[in-house]
């Protein structure tokens, strides 16, 4: 079976050793800019060492890792933000900035005392467990990690049952099923059938809106009697917006398509 290749790149995170952790802004926007458009779907931010490596130890940030993450994103269209938090190294401070915490057990290890401090760490957030490495785990082994993991939540007075996804991650299993326990998580229900689209980036969120804002100005110009000019003005602008989030670019030749009985102009 052929594997799904996916590119995730660590120019930020891991190439920072080389710039001695002085990335700053600007250049994080241009960098993942260009990932972004290269087709990279994960894009790695934070100091050399992940989270919290800025200290005495191991080289001071330039800029605070956050706000670098925070320009990467802006530019992000369709690739994601990933951050590296190593044990040791990441504080309770940057596990409490985080919205999501995503737990992944090993299979093959089971249910270890690590994996109990790192789910006592993030009480109180929304959590998903993803076992992983299913594939090199028996199905008993796999269910004591469940029956743990609900004990541990149950013990923890957590509300409702909690997230556990089943995966195989070096074989591209289970990332789908991810995807859908956050849309769970944040929307209050399970992810729209296909044809619908969820928004998960707020910039991708501001874009819509502003599209929307532009097809009603364009309609009332319409309802208005104004002049076809006005309304095709509103158009390329709502078409624009959309562009940005899908990366495309609109030709004249929509334009002409949606005014085609009307003569624009005359």
């Amino acid at each position: 079976m052929a594997r799904k290749i996916i590119l995730f790149d660590t120019t930020m995170r891991d190439g920072s050793h080389a710039l001695r952790h002085e990335f700053e802004p600007g250049q994080a926007e241009m960098i993942a800019g260009g990932l972004d458009a290269a087709g990279v779907k994960y894009i790695e931010v934070s100091h050399g060492d992940g989270l919290g490596g800025s200290s005495y130890t191991y080289g001071f940030s330039k800029t605070d890792e956050f706000e670098l993450i925070e320009a990467a994103a802006r530019k992000a269209v369709n690739a994601k933000i990933a951050v590296l938090l190593l044990p040791g190294i990441g504080t309770i401070g940057a596990l409490e900035k985080a919205d999501l915490a995503i737990l992944i057990v090993g299979a093959d290890e089971g249910f270890t005392p690590g994996d109990e401090r790192n789910a006592a760490m993030c009480e109180g957030k929304k959590r998903i467990f993803v076992i992983n490495k299913t594939d090199l785990a028996p199905e008993r082994a796999i269910g004591e990690i469940c029956e743990a993991i609900i004990g541990r939540e149950d013990g923890a007075g957590s509300d409702g049952g909690p997230e556990i996804v089943r995966a195989s991650l070096i074989n591209g299993i289970g990332l789908d099923k991810i995807e859908k326990s956050i849309v769970r998580l944040f929307a209050g229900h399970s992810p729209p059938a296909y044809g619908d689209a969820v928004l998960t980036n707020a910039r991708h969120h501001a874009l819509v809106l502003r599209g929307l804002e532009s097809i009603r100005s364009a309609r009332d110009a319409l309802g208005a009697g104004m002049p076809y000019e006005i309304p095709v003005v509103d158009m390329r602008e709502a078409l624009s917006a959309l562009g940005e989030i899908t990366g495309e670019t609109f030709s004249e030749s929509i334009i002409d398509k949606i005014f085609s009985e009307f003569c624009i102009g005359k």
